[in-house]
């Protein structure tokens, strides 16, 4: 059973795993999946087309699935689809990719560090560490 502190805005269409606990003042929006045994601190914002995987660990002000920053950007953007096991660090942003069949990918067993942007259609491999302010 998720953990959901009674200041978080979680949409009803969001689905949330087996004993993720998410804290106070996060929002996650609809069509949001979230594996089991996640921590997404406070703070969190967790944006439509965003998939998570089990066992991630999410800071607190990170902002996962935003919109594509580019002028062209369609009304309908990608997802954003993380593995297991990441550690992501305060003000992390992470964008979906621009098309709506494609997909930002982040792998698994990923340190990223305070303040590191990840841009839309990103493809991100396995064991990678990205310092602070990475953009």
């Amino acid at each position: 059973m998720p953990l959901i502190h009674p200041t978080a805005a979680i949409s009803p269409g969001a689905m949330i795993g087996r004993d993720t606990a998410i804290g106070p003042f996060s929002v996650i929006e609809d069509n949001v999946q979230i594996g089991d045994d996640c921590q997404i601190a406070s703070h969190v914002v967790i944006k439509s087309g965003t998939k998570l995987g089990p066992h991630n660990r999410i800071a607190e002000r990170v902002v996962l699935g935003g919109l594509p920053q580019h002028s062209h950007a369609p009304d309908h953007s990608g997802h954003l689809v993380i593995a297991d096991n990441n550690v992501i660090r305060e003000c992390v942003t992470i964008h979906r990719a621009l098309k709506s069949t494609d997909a930002t990918l982040i792998g698994a067993h990923n340190l990223i560090m305070v303040g590191t942007h990840i841009g839309h259609d990103c493809h991100i491999s396995d064991h990678t560490i990205m310092v602070n302010n990475v953009l």
